[in-house]
Parts: C-alpha cells; sequence; structure tokens
C-alpha cells in the first residue's frame, strides 16, 4: 500500500485528484492539503469584461461535466497561500511519512522543503516542459495556434520553475469540436491515471532531460482579454482542426517522453 499526501489548490479540478486517487486499490490517501490561492475570476481588472465572465463560466461548466462523478470523502485541511513552506508544516509531512507527495496548483516550493522531500515528489506541471512553462501553459497555446504543446508534464521538484528532471507527459486525445477547457480538463483525467500507474509502479522512478531551443515562458499577468480574444477568435477560424491535418507531422516535431 502506498502512502501518499496531496498539495494543491481549492477548485473542482484540483480535489478531483483527491477524489481519483482516494478510489484507487493500492493507494491510501493520508490527506489533501488544500492551499488557498487568488482566484482569476476575482481579479479586478476583468470585472467588466464579457468575454472574461464567459470564459470562466465555461471552465466551471465544463469541470462539472467532467468531474462531478468522481465524489468521495477524503481527508482534507485548507491553509493559507504559503503555508505548505512553513517548517511546522514540513515537519508533520515528515512525521506522517509518506511514499509520496503529489503536487499541483499549489505554491512554489521553496529550497527547505525540496531538500527534505526531493525524492518523494512528483511535481504536475499542466503544459508540456520545456516547449511551454509558467503559467496558462495550456491556454497560450492556443493564442499561438501551437496545439502540439497542449499536455502535461510529470516531473522531479526542482528550484527552477517547471524545470525539474521528466518522469513523463500526457498529451490529450483532441477532437474537431474541443474548446479551450474540454482540452485542459481531459489533460487533467489523463495525467490523474497517469500518476496512479506511477505511484503503483514497482520501477523505481526515472527521470529524463528534455532540452530544447524552442522555448516559452509566460507570466500571470500575459493573460489579458486582448489574448483570449485571440485564442477565442484562433478557435473560430478552424485553429483545431488545422492542427488535426497536421497531428502526426507536429508530435513527430516536437516529441514529449512518455514512460507509463
Amino acid at each position: 500500500m502506498k502512502k501518499i499526501i496531496i498539495l494543491t489548490s481549492h477548485e473542482l479540478r484540483h480535489k478531483f485528484f483527491g477524489y481519483y486517487l482516494n478510489t484507487q486499490r493500492g493507494i491510501k490517501l493520508l490527506y489533501v492539503v488544500h492551499e488557498k490561492m487568488n482566484k482569476l475570476s476575482e481579479n479586478k481588472k476583468f470585472q467588466n469584461s464579457n468575454i472574461f465572465k464567459k470564459h470562466i463560466n465555461h471552465r466551471k461548466i465544463s469541470e462539472k461535466k467532467y468531474f462531478s462523478k468522481y465524489k468521495n470523502k477524503y481527508n482534507s485541511m485548507f491553509v493559507k497561500k504559503g503555508a505548505v513552506n512553513e517548517a511546522a508544516f514540513i515537519e508533520k509531512i515528515r512525521s506522517d511519512n509518506p511514499d509520496y507527495i503529489v503536487t499541483f496548483g499549489c505554491s512554489i516550493l521553496k529550497e527547505n522543503f525540496i531538500k527534505n522531500f526531493k525524492n518523494k515528489t512528483i511535481n504536475i506541471h499542466l503544459g508540456l516542459s520545456p516547449y511551454y512553462k509558467g503559467s496558462g501553459t495550456n491556454f497560450f497555446p492556443f493564442v499561438n495556434e501551437e496545439l502540439q504543446f497542449l499536455g502535461s508534464t510529470i516531473m522531479k521538484i526542482s528550484k527552477k520553475i517547471d524545470g525539474g528532471d521528466i518522469i513523463s507527459q500526457v498529451r490529450p486525445k483532441i477532437y474537431s469540436s474541443d474548446k479551450i477547457h474540454d482540452i485542459g480538463n481531459r489533460i487533467i483525467l489523463k495525467t490523474a491515471k497517469v500518476i496512479k500507474k506511477i505511484i503503483l509502479s514497482k520501477k523505481i522512478i526515472s527521470y529524463k532531460k528534455r532540452a530544447t531551443k524552442r522555448s516559452r515562458y509566460f507570466k500571470r499577468e500575459d493573460f489579458t482579454v486582448k489574448v483570449l480574444k485571440k485564442a477565442i477568435n484562433n478557435l473560430k477560424l478552424g485553429a483545431v482542426d488545422s492542427y488535426l491535418k497536421n497531428e502526426n507531422q507536429l508530435k513527430k516535431k516536437y516529441p514529449i517522453i512518455i514512460k507509463y
């Protein structure tokens, strides 16, 4: 039985990891730590934007569609932003002695945390690193019409943002009718299944580096109404169908690491 702890945020997509992994045979979920984070929907600069409100509403609807069927009780705690790096919290995790700590959407983990749990932490980065790093890494491919970079990277924890060695990566199945949140939530579903395989694997976790000159980095403030409009317009103009026509060639040109 593998004992795990999840460090994450508090939206439905984050709670889903607790719901899903808590029901998997061979996994004992000790608890989920939900860290209170600043919501994009509460950002004042978007309050008067109807297109932004629709975008957030579509995300809520899509999350319910993909994740609402996963509901079961698990042990949880809600903490303030940054609490996962506090000495008392680190000591608690040490005393609970998990086999793995799964991190998804929590605060950036600092050196003391990394030092204590370096070989136990499985970090989920939504986006294909090192092609896309930072924030909004499954949104900006729609802005740039680069859907080949949609996915997730499961990696070793590192002091460099999204810079850890890679355990495995995920690319989603994409359909012609897909919208932004459909693909994003399908990535999360597939990632959870890969995390399960990693945790239950009898093999020692191994890591690979992915070096590339082709890398983009985005910050939270790079998300604006202007780029949101561009992403939506690209979808209307057939960005998904355009990608699907060249999908096999693009996957070969920009390979990912798949081990699970």
